[in-house]
């Protein structure tokens, strides 16, 4: 054995699975959670899977748009828009890009004509996000980088052009 353990080539063998065990025991403990998917509603036919984009249809018929502000206070929504209703409420989820944990799903009430409010503020985080009313009839979607502004463009997903 004493001839055994003086071999460097070994000790290489020992280091590299060893190195190997802990990485994986690493890799398991640190992927606690569920795991990141898409929250839309899917449909399976045979081995396919479809998303139902009716609602993106319809946001482009209707011509729905609306500007996401994000502020220090909380998120201002303003759209002039005629096909959402002044008086509804609105949804506004929050995707995070990489972990599921942290979506968020608020309320958006009117504050104004043509403005909808939450005092609500969210990380600072690269998030997806949707913008639909109650009934979930039609939906825009947009996307916020936290290194940029803090305005986020809300549109139809489908394009006309």
């Amino acid at each position: 054995m004493a001839g055994a353990a003086r071999q460097p080539m070994i000790w290489l063998v020992v280091a590299l699975t060893l190195t190997a065990l802990a990485a994986s025991v690493w890799t398991v403990r640190s992927a606690r959670g569920p795991l990141a998917s898409s929250p839309d509603d899917v449909q399976r036919i045979a081995q396919i899977q479809t998303t139902d984009a009716g609602r993106d249809r319809r946001a482009l018929e209707l011509d729905v748009r609306a500007v996401l502000e994000i502020g220090t206070q909380g998120m201002v929504v303003t759209s002039t828009s005629p096909a959402i209703d002044p008086s509804g409420d609105l949804e506004l989820r929050l995707i995070h890009a990489t972990d599921a944990m942290q979506d968020r799903l608020l309320a958006l009430t009117p504050c104004a004509p043509g403005v909808w409010c939450s005092n609500e503020k969210p990380a600072d985080a690269r998030y997806r996000i949707e913008l639909l009313p109650r009934d979930g009839a039609w939906r825009i979607v947009g996307a916020r980088d936290p290194a940029k502004i803090a305005l986020v463009a809300l549109e139809p997903a489908w394009s006309s052009r």
